[in-house]
């Protein structure tokens, strides 16, 4: 954070690493968390200063994303908690063109998207400390539902008598209003601009035909494809081992050498933040460990039978007979194994 009046920017931002990755981490979900539960809201600020000084002020529903754009992981992880999103982040109708990416993926995930009206000069930790924690707390309350946002965003120092003016508001809103999927709703903002300009809806909705809108492919969160089962266990055991290293020791030689997983690097941003996240939830790591372990060495011992299986019949196809024996004797092995399980 840069606090010298004479920077232009407020924040420096960090490359990424492998230990921590601004696209999947919100900072302060370890504190919201339950709160965005309870208050059924998340509000999220740009800066991690922003969240802090939101937290001390006794909004505690709040996150930052650390000076990134809003990504699908980040919608992921809110949504387990709550589909009402209310941004805090300096926006306009011409620029910040990932901000809007974020917002028009956030509205096709089902989220209820509200708007904190931010001076352009003033970011919550500023507003906090210039202005009182309660001051603060009044904007919040004050936050418009997005195309409430927006529409009063494109009228903003605007003369609706002007021609020109009126081009402009009409130029801006309409390809916000193409998108919403909802007919209705699309049809209540048509109306309302129609009537605020004294145009005739026809000649707006004319206009509109006219918007070619570039193709964009958001990431739709509950059509998401499900990962294998056996991937999802593999991610939960490497991330109970980064919780608690030495429970690895409980898997028997033979575990280890059937678990070709464990022989990866163990450095994935997305299993760090899935261990902090298990950590958060309090389970007990014992009894998840055996419920993994059990499970997917069913899965993997599955599909060594499956591999001996068909190597068995190419050796049958070669006349390898010895082969056969030794391959069947394997199979054997394992299957007695699974009996005993």
């Amino acid at each position: 954070r840069i606090f010298n009046v004479d920077d232009d920017a407020k924040y420096l931002n960090t490359p990424n690493t492998l230990l921590y990755d601004k696209s999947q981490a919100l900072y302060g979900i370890d504190k919201a968390k339950m709160e965005i539960r309870k208050n059924d809201s998340c509000i999220l600020v740009e800066g991690n200063v922003d969240c802090i000084m939101s937290h001390q002020s006794g909004i505690k529903n709040c996150l930052a994303v650390s000076g990134t754009a809003l990504t699908p992981i980040h919608l992921g992880i809110i949504k387990r908690f709550s589909n009402n999103l209310v941004l805090a982040f300096d926006m306009d109708l011409a620029g910040n063109n990932a901000t809007k990416k974020g917002i028009d993926m956030a509205l096709k995930n089902g989220f209820n998207v509200k708007v904190i009206a931010m001076n352009s000069e003033k970011d919550p930790a500023d507003i906090i400390l210039s202005s009182g924690e309660d001051e603060w707390k009044k904007i919040i309350e004050k936050a418009k539902p997005i195309y409430q946002f927006y529409f009063d965003l494109a009228f903003k120092n605007r003369d609706i008598k002007s021609i020109d003016d009126q081009k402009k508001i009409v130029s801006e809103l309409l390809p916000i209003f193409k998108k919403i999927d909802n007919t209705i709703e699309q049809t209540h903002w048509i109306q309302k601009l129609a009537e605020k300009l004294s145009i005739r809806e026809d000649d707006i909705r004319q206009e509109m035909k006219r918007i070619n809108l570039p193709r964009q492919e958001f990431e739709v969160l509950k059509e998401k494809k499900s990962k294998p089962r056996k991937e999802l266990l593999e991610e939960a055991i490497l991330s109970m081992i980064l919780i608690e290293p030495s429970i690895i020791e409980k898997l028997t030689p033979e575990q280890k050498e059937l678990f070709t997983f464990l022989q990866k690097e163990n450095n994935d941003s997305y299993i760090i933040m899935k261990s902090e996240l298990l950590k958060e939830e309090g389970i007990d790591i014992d009894d998840e460990w055996h419920k993994c372990v059990y499970e997917i060495e069913n899965i993997y011992r599955e599909e060594k039978r499956k591999k001996i299986m068909a190597e068995i019949k190419e050796k049958e196809k070669e006349g390898s007979f010895e082969e056969v024996k030794k391959l069947l004797l394997e199979f054997n092995k394992l299957t007695k194994k699974d009996d005993k399980n």
